[in-house]
């Protein structure tokens, strides 16, 4: 259901992942450049990855870097929605994407803002939603979706099932 909105999380989480994600080293994306202006985002891909270049399969080399950002946040979504599948989750600092459908992803996904931000809503096939501290769950595959501009600093977790993952 697109822009089904969820509980609130629990405050000591939220803080604890606010505080991994701060000390967190973020590289540039160039994989997700096309929906941020030609710039490389500071994005990352926790669990189940394909690598586009060999087109193998498994977990991400920031799975293994991030072992209790990872688990962590598999822990919100259990404590949030424990029937939800998912494969991956990726994480974003302050990346403010443009207009786009998520080609990777299988399904609906949930996402989730983090951070001492103002603004930032998520904008879903037109209507905006405030996702700081709240999940969102939508189908990204079939809905345009971008994020208004913000200040501050921004963090995002989106979980998804990618459309190549097999359990």
């Amino acid at each position: 259901m697109t822009g089904e909105y969820q509980k609130n999380v629990d405050d000591s989480i939220m803080s604890e992942l606010t505080d991994l994600f701060s000390k967190t080293k973020f590289q540039k994306s160039g994989i997700r450049a096309n929906i941020n202006k030609g710039i490389k985002p500071q994005s990352m891909i926790l669990g189940f990855r394909k690598w586009f270049i060999t087109k193998e399969y498994g977990l991400s080399a920031n799975t293994k870097k991030n072992p209790e950002l990872y688990e962590k946040l598999q822990e919100l979504m259990r404590n949030h929605d424990p029937e939800f599948e998912f494969s991956s989750i990726t994480i974003n600092k302050n990346f403010l994407c443009e207009p786009h459908k998520d080609k990777g992803n299988n399904g609906e996904s949930y996402i989730i803002g983090f951070g001492d931000y103002s603004d930032g809503e998520l904008n879903v096939e037109g209507v905006k939603h405030d996702i700081k501290y709240k999940f969102l769950k939508f189908d990204g595959c079939k809905n345009t979706h971008f994020v208004e501009p913000f200040e501050g600093n921004r963090y995002t977790a989106v979980f998804f099932k990618h459309r190549d993952y097999v359990p």
